[in-house]
């Protein structure tokens, strides 16, 4: 087995075509689920992930010796922190979706085969909800890149058009310390830029790291918005298919004796042949549980890397927002940034919560629903099945920021960090204060 064969085994033509009909062309500009089909696209799929790869390490690395070279000045300071981080989740995000390939194509493959289906009555239940996640999905696909893509563009762009446009870009090319200036965002580079010709190689160096930073992320939000909506559809159909555990007993029993039951239809143990039936349809629910559970797990598997990253880099980053509002040199562009900056990772933090609470929300509505079915009326043997069943059911799924202490992605955890956050911009405050 090849080293690319050992995270490609579970690719398969149905993975495919799922991602390709929920992403489009997302997966494949970000490389965050490249073709890794034999032959050319794989090819080019490893070139384009290695040159991502350099884009970021070696402007990661420019950016460390820029900051080490602008202590003395805060908006450069905070400014090149604020991109290492980026940088960070960038490179997380790319090397965590190659280790984790396997989940992400396991995960895409079960909803590409329609992990359970019932009868036609059952799934017409969820049609209405179906309907309003694929409209809620079309606005996402637009809104996300449009609100990432803007402000991208205004914290690379708007500083060098606002200097350019109020006279301000002046002649000065590199900061005593040897920081290029003329750049859209100050930054030593390899190559310099006293010249058209290095100035053009250090803008494409620079300009290749801000496509992957907001292509991976952009892709990252749409990546979570699909996986947790194909969770939650999962989890409204299995809550339908047990409320409707009589109305399926009796399309079972017609299905299988080619006549509908006389008896009672709340009563499983009336009739052998109804029990029977009812077992069955008791037992296809139990089977779709135990396929959320494994599609949940791969969820989460795929997520845990950039999660306990992006829980320890955010909240820093968020105050170091704050910090550039309070020390910056107090440039209209400078606030514009740190304002960007700061709602654009509030926003993550945010949106991930949001999903961990639907998900977790719509679990814990199932184990009531388990409850309210008629589980005094069937027979022991089902009974058992069903405290089984409560059991498993009894603890909700959650998204972890930290799979090791099981912290939950809820909306408690992002008030949490907000207050976290907070703390730091006071530590930051007062260590500026004092220095």
């Amino acid at each position: 087995m090849t080293f690319l064969s050992s995270y490609t085994y579970e690719d398969d033509e149905i993975t495919y075509e799922t991602v390709n009909a929920e992403y489009s062309f997302f997966t494949t500009l970000s490389c965050v689920f490249p073709n890794m089909r034999p032959g050319l696209p794989r090819l080019l799929s490893t070139a384009q992930y290695f040159l991502y790869m350099i884009f970021v390490i070696v402007n990661t690395i420019a950016l460390g010796i820029t900051l080490y070279l602008s202590m003395d000045d805060a908006t450069i300071s905070m400014q090149t922190l604020h991109f290492i981080v980026m940088n960070l989740i960038a490179f997380t995000l790319l090397l965590s979706y190659m280790l984790r390939r396997p989940n992400f194509a396991r995960f895409h493959r079960d909803i590409g085969e329609n992990i359970q289906t019932y009868d036609k009555e059952t799934n017409e239940t969820i049609n209405d909800f179906k309907m309003d996640l694929v409209k809620k999905r079309k606005m996402f696909n637009i809104a996300v890149p449009m609100f990432i893509g803007v402000a991208g563009f205004l914290i690379v762009c708007l500083n060098p058009i606002y200097d350019y446009f109020t006279g301000q870009s002046g002649n000065e090319v590199y900061t005593e310390n040897g920081v290029s200036k003329n750049l859209a965002i100050p930054c030593w580079t390899p190559f310099g830029s006293d010249n058209i010709y290095n100035f053009f190689l250090s803008f494409i160096l620079q300009a290749g790291d801000h496509v992957v930073i907001v292509s991976t992320i952009v892709t990252a939000n749409i990546v979570m918005f699909v996986m947790s909506r194909h969770v939650l559809t999962e989890l409204i159909l299995l809550m339908a298919a047990l409320k409707r555990l009589p109305q399926r007993t009796q399309s079972t029993f017609i299905s299988i004796y080619g006549k509908p039951y006389t008896g009672d239809a709340i009563d499983f143990r009336s009739d052998l042949r109804y029990e029977h039936c009812y077992n069955i349809c008791l037992g296809e629910i139990v089977k779709h549980h135990q396929r959320i559970i494994r599609l949940f797990n791969e969820m989460n598997a795929s997520w845990e890397i950039i999660f306990i990253t992006f829980f320890f880099t955010s909240t820093f980053s968020i105050a170091m927002s704050g910090i550039l509002l309070m020390f910056g040199d107090g440039k209209v562009t400078t606030v514009i940034n740190a304002v960007t900056m700061g709602v654009t990772e509030i926003f993550d933090v945010f949106y991930i919560c949001w999903c961990g609470k639907l998900i977790s929300e719509a679990s814990e509505n199932l184990y009531q629903v388990l409850y309210e079915t008629n589980w005094f009326n069937g027979t022991k043997g089902s009974a058992k099945i069903l405290l089984i069943f409560m059991s498993m059911a009894k603890s909700p799924l959650a998204l972890y920021f930290n799979s090791v202490n099981k912290l939950p992605a809820n909306l408690q955890t992002f008030s949490d960090l907000m207050n976290t956050a907070y703390s730091y911009f006071n530590l930051l405050y007062a260590f500026k204060n004092e220095s």
